[in-house]
């Protein structure tokens, strides 16, 4: 019977697994492109190597690990690590979204008055200023974004 193979990235993290038509097709701890190959042993089911989740090469050993903390968190160095460059992306794209949603007050032509413009200027400033008033946040719900200008 041939050997059930889960392959790894770098981290240890599991990126697939195969059951290949024979032995011959891979190799225990041989590199595959960006992937390693580990051979899985026959008492772990592939139901519970999904939630042990790691592979411990220090050990030679399938660990658990904890469930990911947010989506901006990363596999990195044997856990979890928060991504902030991931985190300030998804913060940026929404503030650049009210951004956009609010060009047209900035329009020579927009029927508001010199006081109303003023305002969204304002409004706008405080938006640009996000990633750098939260800059040590951590959580989407930690960021107030600025209401708009009735």
């Amino acid at each position: 019977m041939a050997h059930r193979f889960a392959f790894i990235n770098s981290e240890g993290e599991l990126k697939g697994i195969t059951s290949p038509a024979d032995d011959d097709q891979y190799v225990n701890l041989e590199k595959y492109g960006d992937n390693t190959a580990v051979i899985i042993p026959a008492e772990i089911d592939n139901d519970e190597l999904m939630v042990l989740g790691w592979y411990d090469t220090d050990t030679d050993e399938w660990k658990d690990r904890t469930e990911c903390p947010s989506l901006y968190h990363l596999w990195q160095d044997k856990q979890w690590t928060f991504n902030s460059a991931n985190f300030f992306e998804i913060v940026r794209e929404q503030r650049d979204q009210k951004l956009f949603e609010s060009d047209w007050t900035q329009m020579s032509d927009a029927p508001i008055t010199d006081a109303k413009r003023a305002e969204w200027v304002t409004y706008r400033q405080v938006l640009r200023d996000i990633p750098a008033t939260y800059s040590d946040a951590t959580a989407m719900d930690a960021i107030t974004f600025p209401a708009k200008p009735e």
